[in-house]
């Protein structure tokens, strides 16, 4: 009995880190995909101020 609740213990310990573990993954990946997105974003408004590109192409 007592070794059948260490491993539904251990399995959910297991699922938790799992868990944890991919949401701060895919936090970071959200973070960087925002990020990246701004950067982009201000790249290309400063090409556009600069005259290099026009918004109509």
């Amino acid at each position: 009995m007592m070794k059948g609740l260490f491993y539904v213990g251990l399995g959910l310990l297991a699922l938790w880190v799992v868990l944890t573990v991919t949401r701060v993954v895919v936090g970071g990946l959200l973070w960087v995909v925002l990020f990246a997105g701004i950067a982009a974003l201000g790249v290309y408004a400063f090409q556009v101020a600069s005259g290099h590109r026009r918004m109509g192409r």
